[in-house]
């Protein structure tokens, strides 16, 4: 886009400079329609996708996707102690922690399983707590949602601020 612009005026091209003002034009109606939905939509709507992702979690899948999914849910449980969508009991809704599965963890053979292994990263003993998940056990149980949530309500006034500032230098 600067290109037209620079093209423009150093060969005093008015089809370059009239290509380049509505270019600019529209990224700023794009910017403005983009700061004015996502100030005035609620950060629920983030929930929704996020529970989708929980029944394509599998440790054992050989498909990228399923992968990348499983180890980022993985990263994020770890990472900021949580367990879940809004806490650990959300594991329990899908087919593969639902109490009637298993896993295996090295030699042993994990029967009823609740919670993925990253929900239990703290505690002592891993197979109780992926069984029976609960603070007592070790579990994460608060859901990645509600820290996700904070964090989003902490930041939405300084990234609008940004916004706000992207639109009045253009």
């Amino acid at each position: 886009i600067t290109f037209l612009g620079c093209c423009g005026a150093w060969k005093e091209n008015r089809c370059l400079l009239g290509s380049y003002f509505v270019a600019v034009l529209a990224l700023l109606v794009l910017i403005c329609t983009g700061t004015v939905i996502a100030m005035s939509q609620g950060v629920e709507h983030i929930a929704d996708p996020l529970k989708d992702t929980l029944y394509l979690y599998d440790e054992t899948s050989s498909r990228g996707d399923i992968k990348e999914i499983t180890s980022l849910w993985d990263a994020v449980q770890q990472e900021y102690q949580c367990c879940g969508v809004f806490s650990a009991y959300d594991w329990e809704k899908t087919p593969r922690f639902n109490g009637e599965g298993y896993l295996e963890d090295g030699k042993a053979i994990i029967m009823g399983v609740k919670v993925p292994r990253s929900c239990c990263e703290a505690a002592p003993n891993k197979a109780l707590c992926m069984t029976r998940p609960s603070n007592k056990n070790g579990a994460y149980i608060v859901g990645c949602f509600e820290i996700l949530y904070d964090s989003i309500s902490d930041h939405i006034n300084i990234a609008g601020g940004i916004a706000i500032a992207i639109i009045v230098i253009m």
